[in-house]
């Protein structure tokens, strides 16, 4: 029993190292995703903040513009 194993020895060490190569390709690959994905969260959160601060400013411009009105209103009056 134990001859065999030994004679197998070599072959589960190729397999065992073959398999930490894959595991590791693995892992690179999912750090790869990872790092693309932190990559669109950071440019989708940069896109958020330039539509607040339009939303912001329309919001500014339209309360001018209510403002603009009812003193128009106020005038003709």
């Amino acid at each position: 029993m134990l001859t065999s194993f030994c004679n197998e020895s070599p072959k589960f060490i190729h397999e065992a190292q073959r398999f930490i190569h894959k595991a590791q390709r693995f892992i690179h690959e999912a750090q790869r995703f990872i790092h693309e994905a932190q990559r669109f969260i950071h440019e989708a959160q940069r896109l958020i903040h330039e539509a607040q601060r339009l939303i912001h400013e329309a919001q500014r411009l339209i309360h001018e513009a209510q403002r603009l009105i009812h003193e128009a209103h106020t005038i003709s009056l």
